[in-house]
């Protein structure tokens, strides 16, 4: 995980870690890439795993509170306790408005559910957040026009690669 709590900018960024928070009063805020969202997330990622067993998980975040995210995505799986607990592509839980969803994607496959919000006030849908297979997720045409590609935009697609890396990665 990135950050615990956002409540600023996180861009162009990511994090490939495991998050495996066993229990305890921890799990409230278990997600790929940040806990806690209050501000804007654009144009990153999370890769690593997300496991809670006292909660709600999300790939990228777990709550947000009046936050936005654009152009971001989530690969690695999820696991949280089933039936008491979901399980969110892009966030578990939403508790405010905001637009916890514009151009994001998540890897149906490897997350492991279909649902964007595990929990919030649109019943598990986020304006134009989809989920897409392992197979789209590899093919730049799958994302958005939002997502920039081009020879100098933000986002790669290294041969071979299942998923956009951010441009600044690609070896010099």
């Amino acid at each position: 995980m990135l950050a615990g709590i956002n409540d600023g900018i996180v861009a162009s960024d990511h994090s490939s870690g495991t998050i495996d928070l066993p229990g305890a009063g921890l799990d409230l805020h278990a997600g790929g890439l940040v806990g806690l969202a209050e501000g804007l997330i654009s144009e990153s990622y999370a890769t690593g795993a997300v496991t809670s067993q006292q909660g709600n998980v999300g790939g990228l975040v777990n709550l947000t509170l009046f936050s936005d995210i654009e152009r971001s995505f989530a690969t690695g799986h999820l696991q949280a306790p089933a039936p008491h607990y979901g399980k969110g592509g892009i966030a578990a839980q939403i508790l405010e408005p905001g637009d916890p969803g514009r151009d994001t994607v998540w890897d149906t496959q490897t997350r492991g559910t279909n649902i964007a919000v595990a929990s919030g006030p649109n019943g598990g849908t986020v304006n134009t957040a989809q989920g897409l297979t392992t197979a789209q997720m590899s093919t730049p045409s799958s994302f958005s026009a939002a997502y920039d590609f081009g020879p100098n935009g933000v986002w790669a697609m290294p041969a071979g690669a299942t998923h956009p890396i951010l441009r600044w990665q690609l070896a010099p």
